[in-house]
């Protein structure tokens, strides 16, 4: 049961912030970035997310 009074603050604040773990998202049915057959980057490109693409020095 959520407290009265944190309630009644959260219903009084002009902006809310709300942080949260890995997984959550996924718990809640939000699909996630990593997984390998529902994540988000099987499905979109993330290149195409980027104003011009650009290759990282590694290995």
């Amino acid at each position: 049961m959520i407290p009265a009074k944190l309630i009644e603050k959260l219903r009084q604040a002009k902006h809310l912030t709300i942080l949260t773990g890995t997984r959550v998202s996924a718990e809640s049915g939000i699909p996630t970035f990593r997984d390998a057959l529902t994540g988000l980057w099987e499905i979109f490109d993330a290149e195409q997310g980027l104003r011009r693409p650009f290759n990282h020095p590694f290995g």
